[in-house]
């Protein structure tokens, strides 16, 4: 066993350290984020597949929040062909955002590249807390969908982030 003097996990969750559990939605608004996971799965009804996407919120805006997560599905495979369209539509935004076509052929190559992300508040429901829902992706230091394709940023080069 290893000792760990000086530690006090109560004292670090009272002061607000990582691991507090306060993870009460993030206000609304645009985020500086990179999408730092992806993977397809399989609907819940079996009949369908969806790109599951985890971006990471750099804290680069000076909004604060470096570091919290926030996760987008979009429907690939769907009996909805709106839900599709809409899938369709946000991954053209998402792409355009970070300066890729349309028709990428894997979402790696969306990973560690900077954008910003528009958070909306999803209120409780009964069998879950209140969360955030992705609902906009726009290039960074664009300020309205329209600048969205003109103000893409250059690729990063390099390793991702440490955290």
């Amino acid at each position: 066993m290893v000792q760990l003097p000086g530690f006090d996990p109560h004292a670090a969750a009272q002061a607000g350290e990582p691991g507090s559990d306060d993870y009460a939605p993030i206000p609304e608004g645009w985020y500086n984020a990179s999408v730092a996971k992806s993977e397809i799965k399989q609907t819940n009804a079996g009949d369908g597949t969806y790109l599951k996407l985890e971006f990471v919120l750099d804290g680069s805006d000076g909004l604060g929040f470096k570091g919290r997560k926030a996760w987008a599905i979009l429907n690939l495979v769907n009996k909805s062909a709106k839900a599709v369209t809409i899938a369709n539509r946000d991954r053209a935004a998402l792409c355009a955002a970070v300066g890729l076509p349309p028709d990428i052929g894997d979402s790696e190559q969306l990973h560690w590249k900077p954008l910003q992300i528009h958070l909306k508040v999803k209120p409780a429901d009964g069998q879950y807390k209140a969360g955030n829902d992705v609902k906009g992706y726009r290039a960074l230091g664009a300020q309205s969908a329209g600048a969205v394709a003109d103000a893409a940023p250059a690729p990063l080069q390099g390793t991702p982030p440490p955290w």
